[in-house]
């Protein structure tokens, strides 16, 4: 059993840990035994559910990103004014106007808003 054990934990620490709990299970009584197989199937399901999380909790690491977020959160205008200059997408053209605004450029932030009303005019909905 433990050549087995051993094997396994060559393969994968994942795989060592379940072995155990399998084990465990043979030698314990019927209640503990139930509480060491939740603990193994959820031990066997957590790749899947963090793989899940780290579907929603991933963000794209894109210059244009991080300029947006820098000038969201007050980090700092410099780095936006230069990455998001040439962009078109809304989001990005507003955090533009921001870091102009924020810059003393209050023409250059009233033409980028400009620009997005008209790439993007506000719908009302009556």
């Amino acid at each position: 059993m433990l050549l087995v054990l051993f094997v396994l934990s060559l393969i994968s620490p994942l795989l060592c840990l379940a072995g155990i709990l399998i084990l465990l299970g043979l030698y314990m009584r019927r209640a503990d035994k139930i509480i060491v197989y939740v603990f193994l199937v959820f031990l066997l399901a957590s790749p899947f559910f963090f793989r899940a999380a780290a579907q929603f909790l991933q963000v794209s690491s894109s210059g244009t990103m991080k300029a947006i977020v820098d000038v969201n959160e007050s980090k700092g205008n410099a780095y936006a004014l230069s990455a998001l200059k040439s962009t078109d997408e809304p989001p990005a053209l507003f955090s533009y106007g921001l870091a102009l605004k924020r810059a003393g450029l209050y023409d250059e932030a009233i033409a980028t808003y400009k620009n997005l009303i008209k790439t993007r005019p506000m719908q009302l909905f009556m």
